[in-house]
């Protein structure tokens, strides 16, 4: 028994132990939850609420964005300081900071390394990080299209992708942007198909990017319930031409769709009336028409005759 009591505290104390958790030491480095652009803007938080955390887009793709609202820069100097931070380091009696992080163009950041970001107009910007090259791109509030395109109900709603249709200048500097696109005989109750040409497209953070800057097909600023439709009558190629100087777009049937079974070939011009007309007819081969041609000659003859005849008298 008293051998008992003698170990309990020993028990007691290695018990505490086992159950005590073991305090960081100075220079351990612990993963953040996810990658987080840290910088001025926001205080250089890493966690709590004024953290940045970006998601991967897909498991295992290493891929990782997030879009956040920044200000204007207006300050004097080269712009916001951003870094994007992977792990919080403990620098012992300053406490934690950021661990391993890079710059935006994928360098290790600290030590005096460091990336700015500058931008000139208010917005949501989105941020993509690879974890594999380090680098981070950024992409502005609205980003333009190389050409624009037009979109509706009748492609659903598409701006970028195998769905978009874009337009083609039809020559350099000529601000004439055309495509050839086949439409279906509207046949809804409404006011046709609503089309739209698109310039731009505009990251709305949490819904997305969608259509930034657009027009109707009159050249009016389209969006925010301000649309335009087109109602073909019949089923065929169009074609659509928008002119960026006036924002106004064309759209004129080129060719109508034929219905199966009624034959494409060129049509017979003795049919149609569509061929060369003359007023010259052939010569009749058949041997009626030789026996008439001859009485016609022996006709003419015995008239000369007796003309003769008379003169004579």
């Amino acid at each position: 028994m008293k051998n008992l009591i003698r170990i309990l505290p020993i028990v007691a104390a290695l018990l505490l132990i086992c159950i005590t958790p073991v305090a960081a030491a100075e220079g351990d480095e612990v993963p953040l939850e996810s990658p987080v652009i840290y910088g001025d803007f926001n205080n250089w938080a890493i966690e709590g609420e004024d953290a940045k955390p970006m998601t991967e887009t897909e498991p295992g793709s290493g891929i990782f964005k997030a879009s956040y609202h920044f200000d204007a820069y207006t300050g004097t100097g080269e712009g916001y300081y951003v870094f994007v931070c992977i792990t919080k380091k403990d620098y012992g009696q300053y406490g934690w900071g950021a661990g391993e992080q890079y710059t935006l163009s994928g360098e290790p950041a600290g030590m005096g390394s460091a990336s700015y970001f500058k931008p000139t107009v208010s917005g949501l910007y989105e941020f993509t990080y690879d974890s594999k090259t380090h680098v981070t791109t950024i992409l502005p509030p609205e980003v333009f299209f190389e050409k624009p395109v037009l979109y509706g109900d009748f492609n659903n709603w598409a701006i970028e992708g195998e769905d978009a249709i874009p337009l083609t200048e039809t020559g350099e500097g000529t601000g004439i942007y055309q495509a050839i696109v086949p439409f279906e005989a509207y046949t809804g109750t409404g006011d046709g198909y609503t089309a739209i040409v698109c310039l731009s497209k505009k990251n709305y953070g949490q819904y997305g990017w969608g259509a930034g800057t657009q027009y109707t097909l009159s050249g009016e600023a389209a969006g925010f319930g301000s649309k335009s439709s087109f109602k073909p009558t019949v089923s065929g190629n169009y074609l659509v031409s928008y002119d960026s100087s006036t924002n106004k777009t064309t759209i004129t049937l080129i060719q109508e769709e034929t219905a199966a079974g009624t034959g494409t070939g060129t049509p017979d011009a003795a049919n149609t009336g569509t061929g060369a007309a003359t007023d010259a007819k052939s010569p009749d081969t058949s041997d009626s028409g030789v026996m008439i041609y001859v009485a016609g000659v022996v006709l003419s003859a015995a008239a000369i005759a007796m003309k003769a005849r008379k003169i004579k008298k």
